[in-house]
């Protein structure tokens, strides 16, 4: 065990410290009298954070450091009014109970530790709470379904980097608390009282609503292609395979909403599915544990657990699990039904696009026959050169 360091040395050390400003930019704290001798009474003032109702306010504070100090954490008292769950409204004193620093109070701590700390209590505004409630609800909402590597990984990292932000802010880093309060003030704003947007929405309803998760209407399935009549140039579609074995059809960029919902709720369904057959596989054991439990109460104190016509724990799994692969292999069917159906779509359009083409050379060469034949039979005036120039033309 390390010697421990006198109160007198533990004292001077954190006022060069504070006089010198090498502690964090946020806060500062200093001797009230410099006479002093026993370096007691100190005054500490905390800098509000960036970008909010306490930017650019001061709040000073009074600090006692008794005899028994760093053994025995000091008390701290503002001088200056301020709203903080930990500080009495009537006298400005901080409850040591309710500060984390304080209640679970160390010899390494120092003033600067309680400063900082206090800082980071400083409550964001009622607005700013509010987005970041919401943006945090959705996120979850999110990304609860998340279960692939590439996704996983970024999302961990992502919540590591926050993580060690989130704590060089608790530290005091001005730098990276303001950061926060821009991230937070850059969400997007409280949607309006539920009242005035239902209000909107019924000035707003559309003449024909559209049911959520079914087709628009008029929508052209997209297994009655190909069209034999079409206007204009014909576009031949690309069939595109999902990592998770679902097929569908682009004919542009950027596809549809509905296409995309209806691709998401196929995806959660067969991620839900697999992960159903997994789970039923790994408790696979515990259903024979619970068999072999049962014979062993019968064998040895003749309890009868169930009855005999009742079926046993991994026959239960088993059947499940017989379910669940029957469904999971009809929705693999599916997708690969459909898949060549797509693809004999596309070979089709191919088809129809070259035969087309064709036509519209065919009857080219026609126009361009009888224009040769009989030239003043054309009636579409020539763009240069001399009245009936049928090189002009073509």
């Amino acid at each position: 065990m390390g010697a421990k360091v006198p109160r007198n040395f533990r004292l001077l050390e954190e006022l060069e410290k504070g006089e010198k400003g090498l502690g964090a930019e946020a806060c500062s704290y200093g001797l009230q009298d410099g006479s002093d001798i026993m370096m007691s009474n100190w005054n500490g003032t905390i800098l509000g954070p960036p970008h909010g109702v306490h930017e650019n306010r001061i709040y000073t504070l009074n600090i006692h450091c008794g005899d028994q100090y760093p053994d025995v954490p000091p008390t701290f008292q503002f001088v200056s009014r301020v709203n903080l769950p930990c500080v009495d409204s009537r006298n400005g004193k901080v409850d040591p109970t309710k500060l984390a620093c304080l209640a679970q109070w160390k010899r390494d701590f120092t003033m600067e530790t309680v400063l900082i700390e206090l800082r980071s209590r400083v409550p964001l505004t009622p607005d700013q709470k509010e987005r970041l409630r919401i943006f945090t609800k959705k996120q979850f909402k999110k990304n609860r379904s998340v279960s692939g590597y590439w996704s996983a990984s970024a999302a961990l990292r992502i919540g590591y980097e926050a993580e060690s932000i989130l704590r060089a802010s608790a530290d005091g880093n001005l730098a990276e608390t303001s950061r926060i309060v821009k991230l937070v003030n850059e969400l997007p704003s409280p949607r309006k009282p539920r009242s005035i947007r239902a209000a909107v929405a019924v000035k707003t309803e559309r003449a024909t609503p559209h049911k959520h998760g079914a087709p628009y209407p008029g929508a052209i399935p997209v297994l009655s292609r190909p069209h034999r009549i079409t206007s204009g140039r014909r576009h031949i579609p690309v069939l595109v395979t999902c990592s998770s074995g679902i097929s569908f059809l682009r004919f542009k960029k950027p596809q549809s909403p509905y296409l995309s919902r209806i691709l998401r709720t196929k995806i959660k369904w067969r991620q839900k599915l697999s992960d159903l057959q997994h789970r039923l596989q790994e408790e696979m054991g515990s259903a024979a544990y619970e068999d072999h439990w049962d014979e062993l109460l019968r064998e040895q104190h003749g309890v009868i657990c169930h009855q005999t016509n009742e079926p046993k724990w991994t026959d239960c799994y088993k059947k499940s699990l017989e379910e669940c692969t029957k469904k999971f292999k009809k929705f693999t069917w599916r997708n690969m039904t459909i898949a060549k159906r797509m693809q004999e779509i596309i070979d089709q359009e191919r088809e129809l696009a070259e035969e087309e083409k064709r036509e519209k050379e065919r009857a080219r060469t026609e126009r361009k026959k009888m224009m040769l034949e009989d030239p003043e039979s054309n009636t579409q005036p020539a763009i240069r050169g001399r009245p009936g120039d049928v090189r002009n033309i073509y």
